[in-house]
């Protein structure tokens, strides 16, 4: 598992998974590295789930469970 950067992806995997928060800034990021892979003549699988940031009712239901 990696942060997401605007590195190049570093990895021999044939499948790549984010994990992100649905923000414009991150889906540039993530599009940028598929199109430097499609460059470089790579050929992978993308998976892109977005995450839903924390919010005050989990928060509550959270520290009711403790």
């Amino acid at each position: 598992m990696r942060h997401l950067t605007a590195e190049p992806i570093q990895t021999d995997c044939t499948k790549v998974v984010y994990l992100v928060h649905s923000q414009l800034d991150l889906m540039k990021l993530i599009s940028s590295q598929i199109r430097d892979d499609t460059s470089k003549g790579l050929q992978r699988e993308y998976f892109v789930y977005f995450v839903p940031r924390r919010t005050v009712v989990c928060e509550k239901v959270s520290s009711l469970s403790k």
